[in-house]
């Protein structure tokens, strides 16, 4: 039985149109994936499915009683609110019940003395506050939180979270909630891998419809049966997971080119004939052969015109090279340990990076990883250990934060900051990274996440770095934009480390992996 029916949903913003005529039904137990480039449409059609927003068209019906969890971008957050009472707000009608428990229990630690009415009434709030499940609602917060990695920060104030912690908080809201459709908008950020294998098996456990935005492609390639694209507002269907949805959609695109290349064959042949009969009854003076021009014209003008198909997306263009040879050993890390708040956070790390490596340092959050990058590169000092870093070296740091980028510049001058050239030369090598006209005015601080990431590849782009230090750099991403930086980096000479957490990335990119556990840094075959 179907839980949801989209028909004809169509959305726009300023005369645009974002959504045209999107369509698809979702059944009790669906498990389906929506991919598309940023900006086409995604989170938009989320919001409409949890109707937080209506659209300009089209309909959306729901199965009689059917309960969505999905969190959005705002939450109603009061003054000193912890992160458990966030996550109580996953059970309405409990958190009531036990309210209206807890006062009336209080009026009886007081003396008074209730009315047989109240009496019945707590009674009954008593069963039903039982088998509706409320006293596991404790448990299925910490089960959640634990899951989640932020059992630590149920007692924390939310005015006092980091921005990775107040997603994964938001996270939790979305999967305590007792519900029948869990709506997910980029899920996996900010999560570490046993934290994304721990939502890998929640999900798959989950009883009702799953509508998953993200652009991990491990995570919905675990996760989902089906995949539907958005591309130039409208939807195409894949039943498959996402490895299904790459091999398929490339079936598709080599069939349509292939029906458009037979239609323009056919329309060139009839257009020669045509002009062809058109000149003999000219030449021969004879109706027929003008007769049956007109018939083929006419049969010309009623054909349906196919479309050529886009082979190629609009990404980034990444030419990334090396203005020269870096020396043989690039990084050789001796004995290195480092202390946070006087606790042990790294601890005798040895490590050598030679020209041409690709290393990729995984690990659960807050072992260090980002710290270790610091301390490799400088820019922060160990308190025990030696690092010795080679001559004649060019590198390229990809922070995880940006922190590269002045906010209050804009695109322009952020990136002539970093690459110095003449306003037309920069413009030009903006327009590689997507940044168009006007585009290069934007501040800054105004940007999304994604163009942040573009805007700093640009710049270590144009500087050629022999050396590239890389600091989960597919977070914000679309899948597009990730699949060029991939290809970038295999035809690239020069070395590179990389935390990260993507595991398409890792694994197919990278020859040498380590596990930063338990403050050492290990080699290891990581089962990715």
């Amino acid at each position: 039985m179907n839980i949801l029916d989209l028909n004809q949903i169509s959305q726009g913003f300023a005369g645009n149109d974002i959504l045209r005529d999107i369509t698809f039904t979702l059944s009790e137990q669906d498990k389906v994936a929506i991919v598309g480039r940023n900006g086409s449409g995604k989170s938009t059609l989320l919001k409409i499915i949890a109707q937080e927003n209506q659209p300009k068209s089209g309909t959306i019906a729901f199965q009689k009683d059917t309960k969505i969890a999905y969190v959005g971008q705002r939450l109603n957050i009061t003054e000193h609110q912890t992160v458990h009472d966030l996550l109580k707000k996953g059970f309405p009608s409990l958190v009531r019940m036990e309210k209206a428990i807890a006062q009336l229990e209080k009026r009886m630690s007081t003396g008074e003395i209730l009315s047989e009415k109240d009496y019945e009434r707590y009674g009954n709030l008593l069963d039903d506050f039982q088998v509706s499940g409320g006293y596991e609602m404790t448990s299925k917060i910490a089960s959640i939180a634990n899951g989640l990695d932020i059992g630590d920060l149920l007692s924390q104030e939310w005015q006092t979270l980091s921005g990775g912690q107040r997603t994964k908080s938001k996270l939790a809201l979305s999967l305590v909630k007792s519900s029948d459709l869990l709506i997910l908008d980029e899920p996996t950020n900010h999560l570490d891998l046993k934290t994304t294998d721990w939502l890998i098996d929640y999900i798959r456990h989950y009883k009702g419809a799953v509508i998953v935005v993200s652009h991990d492609r491990h995570f919905i390639d675990q996760i989902v049966k089906r995949v539907i694209e958005i591309e130039n507002g409208t939807s195409s269907m894949y039943d498959g997971n996402y490895s299904f949805y790459v091999t398929e959609k490339q079936v598709r695109v080599e069939k349509a080119f292939q029906k458009y290349s037979d239609q323009q064959d056919r329309i060139k042949k009839m257009k020669q004939s045509i002009h062809q009969l058109k000149e003999w009854a000219h030449i021969y003076n004879n109706e027929k052969f003008a007769s049956r021009a007109r018939s083929m014209q006419k049969s010309l003008d009623k054909l349906e015109i196919i479309q050529r198909p886009n082979l190629t997306e609009k990404n980034m263009t990444m030419n990334l090279s090396a203005d020269d040879h870096s020396s043989k050993i690039v990084f050789d890390i001796k004995g290195v340990s480092y202390n946070l708040d006087a606790q042990p956070l790294l601890k005798d790390i040895d490590l050598t990076v030679t020209r041409g490596n690709r290393v990729a340092i995984l690990g659960d959050n807050g072992v260090g990883k980002s710290t270790l990058l610091k301390i490799v590169l400088g820019l922060q000092q160990p308190d025990s250990g030696v690092v010795n870093i080679g001559p004649n070296l060019s590198i390229g740091y990809f922070s995880q934060f940006e922190s590269e980028l002045g906010s209050e510049e804009t695109i322009i001058e952020s990136y002539i900051k970093q690459v110095p050239m003449s306003e037309a030369d920069a413009r030009y090598q903006l327009s590689k990274f997507l940044f168009y006209k006007t585009d290069v005015f934007k501040k800054v601080k105004t940007l999304s996440g994604g163009e942040r990431k573009r805007l700093r590849w640009a710049q270590i782009i144009g500087q050629h770095p022999n050396v590239l230090v890389l600091d989960e750099p597919t977070n914000d991403l679309d899948i597009g934009s990730i699949e060029m930086l991939e290809a970038t980096l295999d035809d690239y000479e020069g070395t590179v480390i990389a935390v990260s957490h993507d595991r398409y990335f890792v694994k197919n990119h990278f020859d040498l992996h380590y596990v930063l556990k338990n403050h050492q840094l290990v080699k290891t075959i990581y089962k990715l």
